[in-house]
């Protein structure tokens, strides 16, 4: 029976595992540095508002995946092993690369070195103190992130000054630019200062600063495998099926690859499920090859403050407050817990 190691357990390397775990033909473990899978989408309201999703938004491992989880960190990877910080090895016939990426200087959003629940919400309790002693704000970057950031710090801190400063010429730029037009209109009802054009903002008066631009794949163990893996700017190059280009072995799913995708929570468990079937398929020597993985097209759910948002689908930008309310909620925490057959907090 072969055996499958899943390296990353978010939502792309979650949804791979899951799927693979219904199968009786395959072994499966999922790998993960962490001992919790998070809802990142909700990290800003739980920046702003532990209380009301701060712990849901984090399930153990355990509680999700059972015995299939190994809370452990990946320094080394060789041909059929994966080397532990431990020193010790996970063996595998197929390989399924699902690393993600962080904010170097915005861990709100994607914390790094925070492994545990426990520290988790301790991180999270530390930097909703920073937020609330903060006389104002300067938010860095204007895409999605950073848009839904300025947002939620100006609903929830009524009277103190928040500042958007963006590089480009219009924020939330790989959106369609009516969506662009809808996050400056509301932001600015929302009193949010938004500085385009501006590469050089620095903070002021006390302005606690988040800089919300620029996550790097989390590939730093790949660098030494042969063949090379990992193009110029540190992600996982991939071909058309998204196996990891001279490991016929291996694939690469996520937000850590190269697949010209949306980096999103969606896209991520579209590619997850694609790899998962494809390589169920494969063990079939009467099934066809994979056709090949298609793009998904740009979609966001944008809620900006208690009432304002914009959603953008494969048509088109709406304004529709049912569909920005689901995000709203909660963050998407409920709809997530119950995806991953986790009980509802």
């Amino acid at each position: 029976m072969p055996s499958i190691l899943v390296v990353g357990g978010g939502f792309a390397g979650i949804a791979a595992a899951q799927h693979l775990l219904k199968s009786k033909k395959v072994t499966v473990h999922l790998v993960d540095r962490k001992d919790y899978f998070e809802v990142t989408p909700a990290q800003l309201r739980a920046l702003v508002s532990p209380e009301t999703v701060g712990a849901s938004s984090r399930i153990p491992y355990a509680d999700i995946l059972g015995a299939a989880f190994v809370h452990a960190e990946v320094v080394e990877l060789e041909a059929q092993a994966a080397v532990l910080a431990d020193g010790s090895r996970l063996s595998f016939d197929i390989l399924i690369l699902a690393p993600g990426t962080r904010y170097p200087r915005f861990s709100v959003a994607k914390p790094h070195d925070h492994l545990t629940k426990a520290q988790r919400w301790d991180h999270n309790q530390s930097e909703h103190s920073a937020f609330r002693e903060a006389p104002g704000y300067l938010v860095i970057g204007g895409g999605l992130v950073g848009v839904e950031l300025a947002a939620e710090l100006a609903a929830y801190s009524v009277g103190k000054k928040v500042r958007l400063a963006h590089l480009g010429p219009r924020l939330v730029e790989n959106l369609n630019p009516k969506a662009s037009a809808l996050a400056l209109d509301h932001l600015t009802k929302l009193g949010v200062t938004v500085e385009l054009n501006n590469g050089k903002a620095e903070g002021r008066d006390g302005e606690l600063v988040y800089h919300t631009t620029s996550p790097v794949p989390s590939t730093a163990f790949l660098k030494e495998v042969r063949p090379a893996v990992l193009d110029a700017k540190g992600a996982i190059q991939v071909d058309a099926q998204l196996k990891v280009l001279g490991h016929p072995h291996w694939f690469a799913i996520g937000d850590a690859n190269n697949f010209p995708d949306g980096k999103q929570a969606a896209t991520a468990g579209v590619q997850g499920a694609y790899v998962a079937k494809a390589i169920l398929s494969g063990l079939d020597p009467k099934k066809p090859a994979p056709k090949p993985y298609s793009a998904q097209p740009t979609m966001a759910l944008a809620p900006l403050g208690k009432t304002l948002g914009f959603a953008q689908l494969p048509f088109g930008v709406v304004k529709w407050k049912f569909l920005v309310g689901i995000k709203r909620k909660d963050g998407l925490v409920s709809m997530f817990r119950k995806r991953l057959g986790a009980k509802a907090r």
